[in-house]
């Protein structure tokens, strides 16, 4: 999904609960690292992966797994979409 869906979902975080998600992928726009950390507690069993190329929705070239604990690679705030 693209964040700016998150980013809508935002004030319903609390109430959102997908323990049986397993991955979440987000494509097509900048996620910042804040939001995905947010968004991390709703999908607790989840891996979350920004991932790019040059068509996001039907093939990626490059990912990057959010980290729960840790830092994340990152720029001004957005995850970055490359290794580790």
């Amino acid at each position: 999904m693209v964040p700016s869906i998150i980013n809508y979902l935002r004030p319903y975080f609390e109430e959102i609960d997908l323990p049986h998600l397993q991955h979440n992928l987000f494509c097509g726009e900048a996620l910042p690292t804040a939001i995905a950390t947010e968004w991390s507690r709703c999908v607790p069993n989840a891996r979350i992966v920004n991932v790019y190329g040059p068509t996001e929705y039907t093939i990626f070239c490059t990912t990057y797994d959010l980290r729960r604990t840790g830092s994340n690679k990152e720029l001004n705030g957005i995850l970055a979409i490359g290794k580790s």
